[in-house]
C-alpha cells in the first residue's frame, strides 16, 4: 500500500537570516579590503585584502543562493515511498531512491549537525550535479564523511532532532 508523503517545508525565517548574516559578513570583508588596506606594513595590508576578498566572495555566493533558495514554493524535503526528495539546499541533489541507500548517520562539524546518507554507490551521484561547485562540494562531503550527500535542518522548518528520529525511521521502513 503506498504511503503519502511527509512534506518539510523551507524555513523562511532561517534562510532570511543566512541573508542577512551574510550580507553583514559582505560588509566586515569590506572593511578588512578597503579600511585596511592603507597600513604601513604591505604584508599585512596584503593578508587583510586576502581575508577581505575571500570573505566577500564566500559571502556573496551563500547570499546568492540563500536569495534564489527563500524564493523556492517547493518543499525543503519530500519523504515517500520512493525515497527522499532533497530540495533544502543549494547542494541537493533531488530524489535519493531508498535502494541507494546505505546507511544514515549523525554527524557534526563547526557546532552544525547534518545527517550523512551513505550510499551503495556514491559516484553515481556525482552525474546528478547540475555544476561545478556542487560537484566539488560532493567530492568534499566524500572526502570528509564517506558520501557525496548530507541534509542539514538548517533551511528546514524542522529542528535537527526530529529530522533525523523522522528519516531514519522512514528508511527503516523502506530498507
Amino acid at each position: 500500500m503506498k504511503q503519502s508523503s511527509i512534506q518539510i517545508r523551507l524555513s523562511k525565517k532561517k534562510i532570511l537570516l543566512n541573508i542577512t548574516l551574510s550580507i553583514l559578513f559582505i560588509g566586515i570583508g569590506g572593511w578588512f579590503l578597503f579600511s585596511l588596506s592603507d597600513q604601513k606594513n604591505s604584508i599585512l595590508t596584503l593578508l587583510a585584502q586576502g581575508i577581505g576578498g575571500a570573505v566577500i566572495l564566500f559571502f556573496s555566493i551563500t547570499a546568492m543562493t540563500a536569495i534564489k533558495k527563500i524564493t523556492d514554493k517547493k518543499p525543503g524535503i519530500t519523504i515517500d515511498d520512493h525515497g527522499i526528495f532533497d530540495n533544502s539546499s543549494h547542494t541537493s541533489i533531488g530524489l535519493i531512491p531508498w535502494k541507494d541507500i546505505k546507511a544514515i548517520s549523525e554527524q557534526e562539524a563547526l557546532s552544525s549537525q547534518f545527517l550523512v546518507i551513505a550510499l551503495k554507490s556514491p559516484n553515481t551521484y556525482f552525474k546528478k550535479a547540475t555544476n561545478g561547485m556542487q560537484r566539488n562540494l560532493m567530492k568534499t562531503n566524500i572526502k570528509l564523511y564517506g558520501s557525496p550527500i548530507t541534509i542539514s535542518s538548517k533551511n528546514l522548518s524542522i529542528d535537527f532532532e526530529e529530522l533525523s528520529t523522522l528519516l531514519l525511521k522512514e528508511w527503516n521502513q523502506y530498507s
